[in-house]
């Protein structure tokens, strides 16, 4: 098939790379395409909006922009047929000394609320719907061409198909023996970075501190590696948290725009 593969349109001096989704092809049941271009530059032109439009017909495109990007670059996009999501800011973890010394004496006494946290060498056994369904200002659940059920369908087919390996750790709460709460992390040893890709904790355990206890955990664990993670501007109890638990830093913010095709 013509979508299986990454696209590049050129077209008057402009040029636009799309990433083959292979995963997200199958859950949504069309081809989908990744458009993560920083801060596009490109002059738009009808010649490109044409090919556009003819190239990518019964898709789904998900395009993540630099907030600083352009007006005209933003205009084509929007005459292209996306439509804005929401923004999605990633923070970076700068204070360390909020889980060293007597903060990290006065936590460990807060573990006494029972929360024992460790890092799974296999992912099997955990409440997946429970804790891939607390998710409902993601991209996916803001985006009105997908229902709730479908969006609460793709955390939980993520968390159960993570597997952990050399370069993704999957640590797990525990409380009286029940899963309470998991974070997922990908590991860059390269560029000595750790990013958080997912922390859910189960309804039943929110705002006993199992979020507090499981981010700080992976905190030291992580010591020697800068730590980033990412939410939406919106979703004001998470980036409340974050910031509470140190990460106060914006590294980057970025426009997301989807791109439902017939």
């Amino acid at each position: 098939m013509k979508y299986m593969k990454d696209i590049t349109l050129k077209a008057a001096g402009a040029k636009i790379r799309l990433k083959f989704l292979s995963w997200d092809t199958g859950f949504f049941g069309r081809p989908s395409f990744l458009l993560d271009a920083g801060r596009l530059e490109l002059t738009p032109s009808s010649e490109l909006d044409e090919k556009f439009r003819r190239s990518f017909k019964d898709t789904f495109i998900t395009a993540k922009i630099d907030t600083a990007t352009g007006i005209k670059v933003l205009d084509f996009l929007y005459s292209a047929g996306f439509k804005y999501i929401n923004t999605e800011v990633t923070l970076k973890y700068q204070d360390r000394e909020c889980c060293a010394g007597r903060s990290m004496a006065a936590h460990a006494k807060r573990g006494a609320l029972g929360c024992k946290i460790e890092k799974l060498e296999t992912n099997e056994g955990l409440p997946y719907s429970r804790l891939g369904s607390v998710f409902t200002c993601d991209r996916f659940h803001t985006d009105r061409h997908i229902r709730k059920e479908k969006a609460d369908l793709l955390w939980i087919s993520y968390l159960k198909n993570f597997k952990p390996s050399a370069t993704r750790s999957l640590f797990a709460a525990r409380i009286g023996g029940e899963a309470a709460g998991v974070i997922l992390c990908h590991k860059d040893a390269r560029k000595k970075k750790v990013f958080l890709a997912y922390v859910a904790v189960a309804a039943k355990f929110a705002g006993a501190g199992v979020g507090t206890a499981l981010i700080r955990h992976v905190i030291r664990h992580f010591r020697r590696f800068e730590m980033v993670t990412e939410t939406q501007i919106g979703n004001i109890a998470a980036m409340n948290f974050y910031i509470r638990n140190g990460f106060s830093v914006i590294e980057k913010t970025r426009t997301i725009l989807h791109r439902w095709s017939r």
